[in-house]
């Protein structure tokens, strides 16, 4: 499904709680496609930025972090806000902090990994195909003979 992901982030980091952003100040959503555990800061979130006016093809079950600001020019503050995408909104996790005092990342990084896991989990478990096509760029597919890959052919052609 192709969607403004911005606008739909917005409304529902509004609905889970956030304070309505201020114009005045950057608002950015980030695709969250994995979390370094090691990491401390924001740059332990993985995953591109979406731009304001992106249009975008999402997948069901993935993770967006979004930042939106409120307060006065020289005490804003920032809310950070963990949603999933359904396949046609965005959904709470129930993860949110803010920047009132250092450490915004680190108090959700591991809510976030957990609920990338969880995705996961919902989907069926690890990507078998994944494994399988990567196990399969790394064969030597020269050691076989050409009724062996013949059979192979046949054999997923027949799936």
């Amino acid at each position: 499904m192709i969607t403004d992901l911005i606008s739909l982030a917005k409304a529902a980091a509004a609905d889970a709680g956030a304070p309505t952003h201020d114009r005045r100040f950057k608002l950015w959503v980030k695709r969250i496609d994995k979390v370094d555990q090691k990491g401390n800061s924001g740059y332990a979130f993985h995953g591109p930025f979406v731009r304001d006016g992106d249009v975008e093809i999402n997948e069901q079950g993935t993770l967006y972090l979004i930042a939106t600001a409120a307060g006065s020019m020289k005490y804003h503050t920032t809310t950070y806000t963990v949603l999933r995408w359904t396949g046609s909104t965005f959904e709470f996790t129930g993860i949110s902090t803010t920047d009132k005092t250092p450490g915004w990342a680190l108090r959700i990084r591991d809510q976030v990994i957990a609920e990338l896991n969880k995705g996961k989990a919902d989907q069926g478990g690890d990507d078998i195909r994944s494994k399988a096509i990567a196990k399969l760029s790394t064969f030597d597919w020269n050691k076989l003979s050409d009724e062996a890959l013949f059979g192979i052919y046949d054999q997923v052609a027949g799936l």
